[in-house]
């Protein structure tokens, strides 16, 4: 049986752009010390990073490969990481993801979906 593809990579695109957007807004005001002490909005940061993760995942690599500069590889491999590795995420990656890397991939990842 062939399994046949319900949505586009567009939308899953979409949905990477939206969770990079939700992880950016829970993020904002938030010191290092308040996202490892604060359960709830590192739980929701961690979630989203699972969700944009999986959805790059589904964007096909010669796609992948017009825009070389986003880091698709590592976006996948962080969901890995965190969904299989949830007992001890490191906590020092993921805030520096978030704080040296993820606003401009998300505008990078915005500029690609207008552009579609």
């Amino acid at each position: 049986m062939i399994r046949r593809r319900l949505r586009t990579y567009p939308s899953y695109l979409q949905d990477a752009a939206n969770a990079m957007e939700r992880i950016l807004e829970y993020a904002s005001e938030l010191s290092y010390a308040d996202f490892c002490q604060s359960s709830a909005r590192r739980d929701a940061i961690f979630f989203n990073f699972q969700i944009m993760g999986e959805a790059v995942k589904h964007v096909p690599r010669n796609v992948q490969k017009q825009y070389p500069h986003l880091p698709w590889s590592y976006m996948s491999a962080l969901r890995n990481d965190i969904a299989h590795e949830y007992f001890d995420p490191d906590d020092e990656i993921v805030w520096a993801i978030i704080q040296c890397d993820l606003l401009d991939n998300w505008k990078d990842l915005k500029t690609i979906i207008k552009n579609l």
